[in-house]
């Protein structure tokens, strides 16, 4: 029987990283990497991908740099357009005293996002 396929959401709290990977025979024809979905709750995801041929690392870090602007893209899109202020709000005693203001993106139950601004 064939393997299922594995149909997932891109998340914002997501990384992908190059692997090193030793290995016995020739690895030079073979490039891992790694995409890490980060949950709030159970566990992390990880899935592996590789590429080969004579120009497998090439063709991994034309991958990596792919989903790294599509997850870029992903979590810019959340964000409403603004700009961190770091003054306080006139006649708005309670921002006289804060560091900064800006939007924050938190992860939630079911793998849900929710955009705060403190």
């Amino acid at each position: 029987p064939l393997p299922q396929p594995i149909c997932r959401l891109w998340s914002p709290f997501s990384l992908v990283e190059k692997c090193q990977v030793k290995s016995k025979q020739n690895d030079s024809q073979w490039s891992i990497f790694k995409l890490t979905f980060f949950r709030k709750e159970g566990q992390d995801s990880s899935f592996y991908f590789a590429t080969a041929g004579e120009n497998a690392d090439e063709e991994r870090n034309k991958w990596v740099d792919e989903i790294i602007q599509v997850l870029s893209n992903l979590t810019l899109s959340l964000f409403p357009n603004f700009e961190l202020s770091v003054d306080p709000v006139p006649g708005r005693v309670a921002t006289s005293t804060r560091i900064m203001a800006g939007y924050l993106l938190q992860g939630g139950m079911n793998d849900r996002a929710s955009l705060v601004f403190c």
